[in-house]
C-alpha cells in the first residue's frame, strides 16, 4: 500500500507528525510518501464481520501489526478480562481460538 493510498484522515495525522518533526523544514509530501510507503505492507484484507487483535488478547501481549480502515467501520473493544471470563466456561473454545491465534501469530511474523 502507498501513502496516497491511505485514508484522507491518516495522512492527515501522517503529515502533521511530520510537520511536528521538521519545525520550520521544507518538505514534500512526496518525502513523506518515499519515507513512509516502504513500511506500508497489506498482510491481509479483512471483511465484515472478521475480527483482529487476538494475537495480543490470547497473549497478553503488544499487538505485532497495525489495522487501517480503508472505509468507514464500527469497531468494538473486548477487555481481556472481559475476554478470559466469558470462555473460562467453554475450554474447547479456548483451545481452538489459541491455535488459531497461534497459526496467525506465525504468519504474521513470516510476512514481516
Amino acid at each position: 500500500m502507498r501513502y496516497k493510498e491511505l485514508p484522507v484522515a491518516l495522512r492527515e495525522r501522517i503529515f502533521a507528525y511530520f510537520e511536528f518533526k521538521f519545525h520550520n523544514q521544507f518538505f514534500k509530501e512526496s518525502d513523506i510518501n518515499s519515507m513512509v510507503s516502504p513500511l506500508l505492507r497489506q498482510i491481509c484484507h479483512l471483511e465484515d464481520g472478521a475480527h483482529f487483535g487476538e494475537i495480543a488478547l490470547i497473549f497478553n501481549e503488544a499487538r505485532i501489526t497495525s489495522v487501517v480502515a480503508v472505509t468507514a467501520c464500527e469497531l468494538l473493544i473486548l477487555k481481556r478480562s472481559d475476554f478470559l471470563e466469558t470462555i473460562q466456561p467453554f475450554p474447547q473454545f479456548k483451545k481452538n481460538l489459541l491455535t488459531l491465534a497461534t497459526e496467525r501469530m506465525k504468519k504474521t511474523i513470516l510476512q514481516s
